[in-house]
């Protein structure tokens, strides 16, 4: 087992050092380029978004770090190089094959080839969109793969994965999908502990299943080392013992005061999605994704929220619980039903613990 992660550990350099990357796979191998009609170059692309290669973690990883010089095996042993191929299709073809062009476009490098040694990161929010769907044979390569895809780094553990991106920063809206949570990591309760989809009868709580997407234009917070720093927008929400199916919302004013004010509200929605989480936590927070403001690094102004960029009926919101209203943890992921008003949400600095 050592061997196989020391193993792991030099594939980055591997592929970066090698002089060509050959892509083979069953379907592209039934192509015939012989002459290297449009037509064919066409087939290749659509072929390649589909085949068993590309949808896999490990393929993902090497066609990534290969992309320089990749290179794909076809009928009779010819071979044919993926970066011409998709020039051609995409200066000469028709429209319809521009998207599965840009599906592809991870394996067409954007900048020169880097120095012996240099590993071109890819934002953590690229490699976790990328491996949304694409899984691993051995459920333990996932992480593997996650860190390698976003770096030099290999970690076996997604808690270390998380401990090494102390200092950068994360898109707020980047966030928010179904993937389950670290759980027992103090600082961590919001990090995501596998960057795909889990199978519903893998211990999902929801058969509704929300894949990651960039967030890039959501506000960004900083992963610290007591936790997750960030704006967003939230509704804290305490509950009335007097007035069990009532909720009081507490309500921060813009100038940081210590004081809060209350009022009540009846909301049936926000009731049954939060009365569990109360069983833990004094407070509840209701949180939204901000806009970022394009010329700086805060929220736009007036704030509004950042609209999940997937499938989804009504707006996605993030359930967070706390004791003392400062330190906050990550619960889950709900859809609002939009039949029922959405509370209230003001502009908060909160702390993911």
């Amino acid at each position: 087992m050592d061997l196989r992660y020391e193993a792991m550990g030099q594939i980055n350099n591997n592929f970066l050092n090698s002089k060509v990357t050959l892509l083979v796979d069953r379907d592209l191998m039934e192509i015939d380029i012989d002459r290297p009609s449009l037509e064919a170059k066409e087939a290749i692309v659509a072929t390649l978004v589909v085949c068993d290669w590309n949808v896999r973690a490990w393929t993902l990883l090497e066609g990534m770090r290969g992309c320089w010089n990749l290179h794909i095996l076809c009928k009779d042993n010819h071979i044919i190089s993926l970066g011409d191929t998709l020039n051609d299709v995409l200066a000469y073809s028709n429209l319809t094959l521009i998207p599965p062009c840009l599906a592809l476009q991870h394996y067409v490098p954007t900048d020169d080839r880097p120095v012996e040694g240099e590993i071109p990161p890819a934002k953590i929010e690229q490699a976790t969109c990328l491996l949304n769907h694409r899984h691993a044979t051995k459920d333990r390569d996932v992480t593997l793969i996650w860190s390698l895809v976003c770096g030099s780094k290999l970690c076996k553990a997604s808690v270390d994965f998380w401990k090494s991106t102390v200092g950068n920063f994360l898109s707020t809206g980047f966030l928010v999908f179904s993937s389950p949570r670290l759980q027992g990591e103090y600082g961590f309760s919001w990090a995501p502990s596998h960057p795909n989809l889990l199978p519903p009868t893998a211990g999902t709580p929801s058969t509704e299943q929300y894949p990651a997407y960039d967030g890039e234009d959501s506000v960004a917070g900083r992963v610290t080392e007591q936790g997750f720093k960030a704006q967003w927008l939230a509704c804290l929400i305490g509950r009335s013992r007097a007035l069990p199916t009532w909720l009081r919302l507490k309500f921060f004013e813009q100038d940081e005061s210590e004081v809060p004010s209350y009022i009540y509200i009846y909301n049936k929605e926000a009731y049954t999605v939060i009365a569990p989480v109360f069983k833990k936590y004094l407070w509840v927070s209701l949180l939204l994704p901000a806009v970022r403001d394009r010329g700086a690094s805060g929220a736009a102004s007036p704030p509004r929220p950042f609209q999940y960029q997937g499938e989804a009926k009504g707006p996605l919101l993030v359930i967070a619980g706390s004791n003392d209203g400062n330190e906050w943890e990550w619960q889950f992921v709900h859809e609002w039903d939009t039949s029922f008003q959405l509370p209230e949400f003001v502009l908060k600095d909160l702390l993911f613990v």
